[in-house]
């Protein structure tokens, strides 16, 4: 039934809540750039913050029965709109990711010595929030249009990131033998991370636009009840959440745990760490 998937997801949600949090440990005792170190531990702490949020719609559920609508109970629509404004300020985190790394790999002997640029990183975060803020505000206004609008984000990272892979690549052979060694691993870990940033870029891609194809041709748009009219073919209300809650998220997990099984220096301290647990 689907009360005992609500608890499966809750389950689920829980172990991605645990790989965010490993993902940041991991990131925190790496050898990684203080900017590069500062984007990865926000970009984990906005899929925390989201698969939270996952946890606390799903126990609502067990605990006071499948939702018909997005606002039944109304606390469920606040949680809707931390999940949705999250994953944004996650998808806009991973843009800042790449094109960090094109930066760095710009003046790379420079940008190795330059130490946190903390005022610029807190503004830019600021702005993100911002933009969370406002993706749940259109979610309360126009569900359909939001899906649509993060199905578009959902490319943007891979696009921006397929630079970053080629720019740092063509940097690291232009160098080779001409650079000190700190330019050249200044440029070896941003075509790193770049590399194994677009692997998983292209599954997650894949995946979370099927689960939002799923969404949008169930649930189109909302009534003024908040009822679900459909493009396709209908679906109960908690039957699209589940999609959501579990589907989506399981992809961004696994965008996090291919960043740490795939990057050297992440996976050596990622293996250090679990040998120790």
């Amino acid at each position: 039934s689907l009360s005992i998937i609500s608890l499966v997801g809750i389950v689920l949600n829980v172990i991605y809540c645990l790989v965010a949090i490993f993902l940041i440990v991991t990131v925190h005792k790496t050898q990684l750039h203080k900017n590069c170190k500062f984007l990865l531990t926000i970009w984990g702490l906005g899929y925390l913050v989201q698969f939270c949020s996952h946890v606390a719609m799903l126990s609502l559920n067990c605990i006071l029965g499948l939702p018909r609508t997005k606002s039944d109970p109304q606390l469920l629509s606040y949680f809707i709109d931390v999940s949705v404004g999250t994953q944004l300020f996650s998808e806009i985190v991973e843009i800042l990711i790449a094109t960090e790394r094109i930066l760095s790999a710009v003046r790379p002997a420079q940008y190795y010595m330059m130490g946190l640029r903390g005022g610029i990183l807190s503004m830019i975060t600021v702005a993100m929030l911002a933009a969370a803020f406002g993706q749940g505000w259109i979610t309360e206004e126009n569900f359909n249009f939001e899906r649509f609008i993060d199905s578009l984000w959902n490319t943007a990272p891979f696009q921006v990131n397929y630079v970053a892979v080629s720019y740092c690549g063509s940097r690291y052979a232009a160098l080779h033998g001409k650079a000190t060694l700190n330019a050249r691993y200044q440029i070896k870990e941003a075509h790193e991370i770049a590399v194994t940033m677009q692997r998983a870029y292209i599954v997650t891609f894949l995946f979370k636009n099927l689960f939002n194809g799923q969404v949008l041709l169930s649930c189109y748009e909302m009534d003024s009840a908040y009822h679900c009219v459909p493009l396709l073919f209908p679906l109960h209300y908690s039957i699209v959440e589940m999609i959501y809650v579990i589907g989506v998220p399981g992809a961004s997990a696994f965008l996090l745990v291919s960043l740490m099984s795939n990057h050297p220096r992440l996976r050596r301290k990622s293996e250090a760490l679990l040998s120790k647990i």
